[in-house]
């Protein structure tokens, strides 16, 4: 069975990034994803995504959860995300390395036109115990538009963010500063 989707209707999927995880190609129901639209993009500690900046003063670390763990999709992501792109994540532990961020860049060379774009960042709490809090920032084009804070005990829930962000530089900047991770990204044009 397809899944239409009609939350993309009239927009190009531009990128698309399984952060901490290996590419994925299919909808999670065993639907090929489109080949008009790009697959969920390789971005693991042996292979990174092009688009990481991998700053030598702020490295960056990947985690894979088990296939076994709950996880789980709240209203706020779409039937067609894969939920394959929550099992893994790129992250900031933190300690004293400045800037503390994980950071991609798109494109990696060159520019893309200028204009509005969708945003959408996907991420979940999976990870916690007693006493503990991540607090992060998701900043773009260098303007802090949300904070997450996640404590205690995992939930195994997946959440979607979407933003809708102008370009006037030719070069999206992506940041998730603090303790910052990302389960995935995807950017599409308006």
């Amino acid at each position: 069975m397809k899944i239409i989707n009609p939350y993309r209707f009239g927009k190009n999927v531009l990128y698309r990034i399984n952060c901490g995880g290996l590419e994925v190609t299919d909808d999670g129901f065993g639907n090929p994803i489109p080949s008009s639209e790009p697959t969920w993009e390789r971005d693991s500690s042996t292979v990174p995504s092009q688009f990481l900046v991998n700053e030598v003063n702020s490295p960056t670390q990947v985690t894979n959860f088990s296939e076994a763990l709950p996880y789980a999709k709240d209203s706020s992501v779409p039937d067609y995300v894969p939920l394959e792109i929550f099992r893994s994540q790129r992250y900031q532990n933190g300690g004293s390395q400045v800037p503390l961020r994980v950071y991609y860049k798109f494109p990696d060379t060159g520019t893309i036109p200028n204009g509005t774009y969708t945003v959408n960042v996907f991420f979940a709490h999976d990870y916690g115990f007693t006493g503990f809090t991540r607090d992060m920032d998701i900043v773009i084009e260098g303007v802090n538009l949300f904070n997450y804070t996640e404590s205690g005990s995992p939930t195994y829930v997946c959440i979607m963010k979407t933003f809708n962000v102008l370009i006037t530089d030719g070069v999206l900047d992506l940041e998730f500063q603090g303790q910052g991770k990302a389960h995935g990204i995807e950017i599409l044009s308006n």
